[in-house]
């Protein structure tokens, strides 16, 4: 066991009833591997003495690699009945990532994991359509396992210690916590929401769009554990400049380093990457992901380091991040694709974010 009873029983609480809010005669769907059985447990029994019932999708070591190794063309881009069910008719997903190897699916074909991601497009936009409808609520979390703990180049009770403190569960009252983070990034948003247009500088970024009625949203940990951020989709056609992301990404079971993006009226024109560029260069093909789905700023100061987990990474305080694809409906946004992830960088030094032209954000610190 990894985490120790009492902060898995805490963490189970807060997935179950702060971050679904799971209510009696609801129908819950947990997502994981193995390696999160305790977790799976608690949960189970949370959403059970709640008056929900709780159903499980496991999924085994090696099988995501398997399917790759082994599938047809037809059934890399055959829907999922199971899931496509899931999707349409479950009130909750709480999806535990919980992997036995992060880097699974190195040396996969990129043409195959771009054909298999593309074919989600649908499942994918009826997924976020109900969420932003509020018809179906999910959570995303981390077990800790050795894989994740290698990743973030610490022991397995380090990382265990790592999430206990990023998820607040190192507090009596987690709950409260949360409670307390959102009402700080509420006043955020009022500000943010006001505004007409955005520009994120600094050293290797000058870019800056258009989030004219376009929603903030507050990201309190309701979809996310952890979360700590405050984000919305711009406008479709807008993003001008150039970024550069210097925090590393795992995409697809690569990483992606030293990624730099040119943008012009919305489309991304040109990537460069010290590591994954062939594997961009495939992802830029799928419909939809060469546009930016989501700008966001990561207000967590729980989270101090990155730790090749972007569920993490995005939400650190002192960083912004940007989501290539798909792009959330109850934002306003419009662009639909069967991706979305995440890239991070840091900006607290000589960084500086100007809604219409005016200063809220200096190296790090809001100043609204």
């Amino acid at each position: 066991m990894t985490m120790h009873p009492p902060d898995i029983e805490k963490y189970a609480d807060l997935l179950v009833n702060y971050c679904c809010n799971i209510t009696p005669g609801q129908r819950v769907l947990i997502r994981s591997t193995p390696l999160a059985e305790p977790l799976v447990l608690a949960c189970q029994k949370a959403v059970l003495k709640n008056g929900a019932t709780c159903e499980f999708d496991i999924a085994l070591k090696g099988a995501q690699r398997q399917f790759y190794d082994y599938a047809s063309p037809d059934a890399l881009v055959k829907e999922p009945l199971l899931y496509a069910h899931a999707v349409a008719n479950v009130d909750a997903f709480i999806i535990i990532h919980a992997p036995y190897d992060l880097f699974e699916l190195k040396g996969v074909s990129d043409e195959k994991i771009a054909t298999h991601t593309a074919s989600r497009n649908t499942l994918k936009h009826l997924k976020m359509t109900r969420g932003a409808t509020g018809d179906l609520k999910w959570v995303i979390c981390n077990y800790p396992t050795q894989s994740l703990a290698d990743a973030a180049k610490m022991t397995l009770s380090a990382y265990a210690s790592f999430i206990a403190h990023a998820c607040f569960l190192a507090h009596d009252h987690p709950n409260t916590q949360w409670g307390a983070l959102s009402e700080m990034q509420a006043g955020l948003v009022t500000r943010f929401n006001a505004a007409r247009t955005i520009q994120f500088k600094s050293k290797g970024t000058d870019i800056s769009f258009d989030i004219h009625n376009r929603k903030w949203i507050n990201s309190d940990g309701k979809r996310n554990m952890p979360s700590g951020e405050i984000f919305t989709s711009p406008h479709e056609s807008s993003g001008n400049g150039f970024i550069t992301f210097d925090i590393p990404s795992l995409l697809f079971g690569q990483e992606v380093q030293g990624l730099s993006l040119t943008i012009c009226d919305g489309i991304v024109t040109h990537w460069q990457a010290k590591k994954g560029q062939e594997l961009l260069n495939r992802v830029f093909q799928i419909d939809g992901a060469n546009r930016i789905g989501e700008i966001a700023i990561g207000t967590n100061k729980e989270i101090t380091h990155h730790t090749f987990n972007t569920l993490y990474d995005e939400k650190m305080g002192g960083t912004i991040h940007m989501a290539i694809g798909a792009s959330y409906p109850e934002t306003g946004g419009k662009n639909r694709s069967s991706i979305h992830h995440d890239f991070v960088c840091r900006f607290t030094d000589k960084s500086s974010i100007l809604l219409d032209g005016e200063l809220c954000y200096e190296n790090g610190t809001f100043l609204v």
